[in-house]
């Protein structure tokens, strides 16, 4: 029974994979916006497009934690800390798990953001990676992945990310690897209080990814927010009190049922 369960949970594992190719937790924000990550410039960039980090400015640790489907074997889990320094660079650190006994997986990773210019910033990320197997034993990988972003003006943001462009071996034949995307996506924040954004991501593995995010702010520290991928319908809410955010989201998928996830940010050095 204990085998076929493992079974069970490593197939989910590689089926999660298709929606999220990095296979960890990009926090609740991203995933209550259809999985958007390109273009959001939050505490979350450390997961997502580094590049992004140092527009935002804010010192913070953040942490973040989801249930895949409801099943308790399926838990994602990660920490981060973003810390801005010489005004124009921004210094990252990642750290991640998923599975279970039997299966899981680990990332630590340290990044770097600078701004280019007042508009134009760029990324990059070394990562460490392992996975573990029962009776097989521990994989250990090593990868990286890099990021730009433009604010072409004060409505429309440009971002985008490659990842593990060398394809790092996953396992222990040949063919096994880590997947590998190139994601852009472009953000309109028409006013304060509304912003859509839409991203195109392609796998080396399997068929393009579009997606669409909404968020609306009825209050300043209140978000509500919505979107769609080609797998999953999201939404989520969160609230932000000083140097407090709270983050959660609930995103469906058709076949597979609910998985919940929530993030905490704390802020220890305000952005300008």
């Amino acid at each position: 029974m204990r085998s076929l369960l493992f079974y069970l949970i490593a197939s989910l594992i590689g089926l999660t994979a298709q929606a999220q190719v990095t296979q960890f937790s990009s926090g609740s924000r991203s995933d209550a916006m259809g999985d958007i990550r390109t273009v959001l410039i939050d505490e979350y960039a450390v997961f997502n497009n580094q590049a992004a980090s140092v527009f935002n400015k804010t010192g913070s640790v953040v942490a973040s934690t989801m249930r895949k489907f409801m099943m308790s074997d399926l838990h994602y889990s990660s920490v981060g800390a973003s810390i801005p320094f010489q005004e124009n660079n921004c210094i990252g650190l990642v750290a991640s798990y998923n599975g279970f006994d039997q299966y899981n997986q680990t990332k630590a990773a340290i990044n770097y953001s600078r701004l280019l210019t007042d508009k134009i910033s760029i990324g990059a990320q070394f990562d460490y990676l392992s996975r573990n197997i029962l009776e097989y034993g521990t994989h250990q990988s090593m990868t990286f992945e890099v990021g730009a972003m433009a604010r072409l003006n004060r409505q429309l943001t440009f971002g985008t990310h490659l990842f593990n462009p060398i394809r790092a071996r996953s396992g222990y034949y040949a063919d096994a690897r880590y997947p590998s995307y190139l994601a852009v996506g472009l953000a309109y924040q028409p006013s304060e209080t509304f912003m859509i954004c839409a991203e195109a991501e392609n796998d080396y593995f399997k068929n393009n990814t579009y997606k669409v995010g909404v968020e609306y702010k009825p209050a300043k520290t209140v978000s509500i927010r919505g979107g769609v991928n080609n797998e999953e319908l999201s939404f989520g809410l969160g609230l932000r009190l000083k140097s407090l955010q709270l983050d959660v989201c609930s995103a469906y998928h058709r076949y597979l049922g609910i998985s919940p996830s929530g993030s905490l940010i704390y802020v220890f050095k305000q952005g300008e």
